[in-house]
C-alpha cells in the first residue's frame, strides 16, 4: 500500500512516537486500538491530550467510535482543519 504523509499526518505521526516509542512507523501507520498492544485507556488519553496540543483540536469520548486507528485521528484531525 503506498502512502504519501501529508503535514498532517507527519505531526500526527510525531503524537504516536511519543507515546509509542517503541512502534515501528509503518506499524504507526495502522495502529488501531485493540490491535496494538500498548493502546490502552491511558495511551488514548495521552494521544486526545497531545492531539489538543499540536492541532488546538479538543477531541471527547464522543468522537472515540471514530478515531480508534491513526487513520480514523488523520480523517478526523484533516476533516477539522477544511472546516476551519
Amino acid at each position: 500500500m503506498e502512502f504519501t504523509m501529508d503535514p498532517s499526518g507527519a505531526r500526527l505521526q510525531t503524537c504516536f512516537k511519543r507515546v509509542f516509542p517503541n512502534l515501528p512507523d509503518q506499524e504507526i501507520l495502522r495502529a488501531r486500538i485493540g490491535e496494538t498492544p500498548e493502546w490502552d485507556s491511558l495511551a488514548t488519553v495521552t494521544l486526545f491530550s497531545l492531539i489538543d496540543e499540536e492541532f488546538g483540536l479538543s477531541l471527547d469520548i464522543d468522537d472515540f467510535e471514530e478515531t480508534m486507528s491513526f487513520q480514523g485521528l488523520l480523517t478526523r484531525i484533516q476533516d477539522s482543519t477544511v472546516g476551519a
